[in-house]
């Protein structure tokens, strides 16, 4: 009976297959239009393909919170970001001899740096910032 009044609407128009196949019309049951239009198949293809898309970002997004509930204290969340979120990082070259052997344990890495001020700092300091990632197979990442 349902399979009779689903071919029935197909060949009325009234709906496509894929709005009849798509499995989360309740899921996206509250946008403010209706889902699928029923114009043509290709447009109402389009419709479930942006909500597949919507899908595999919120997994994508749950899969980067994910590391925040394994890790148990703030310490170990900041070292988390500062290996994979951060794009830049600032401290100072005391700083940076101080935890130079927890970046390293990290494996942090990094293509660049920045000194500001060097001028007042000494020559031996300018190069412990060099020091804080482990070199690949003999050869420095540090570009500039």
């Amino acid at each position: 009976k349902e399979l009779a009044e689903a071919l029935a609407m197909v060949k009325s128009k009234q709906r496509t297959v894929v709005a009849l196949l798509f499995p989360f019309s309740e899921f996206f049951g509250d946008a403010p239009q209706p889902l699928f239009a029923a114009e043509s198949y290709e447009a109402d293809l389009e419709v479930a393909e942006g909500c597949f898309r919507y899908f595999q970002n919120m997994f994508k997004e749950i899969e980067e919170c994910h590391a925040f509930e394994l890790l148990r204290n703030s310490h170990d969340r900041g070292n988390y970001l500062i290996t994979t979120h951060a794009r830049i990082i600032a401290m100072t070259c005391t700083h940076a001899a101080l935890t130079r052997s927890t970046l390293v344990g990290l494996n942090f890495k990094y293509d660049n740096l920045i000194m500001e001020e060097s001028a007042q700092i000494l020559e031996v300091e300018t190069f412990i910032p060099m020091l804080l990632q482990q070199s690949d197979r003999g050869i420095s990442r540090l570009k500039r």
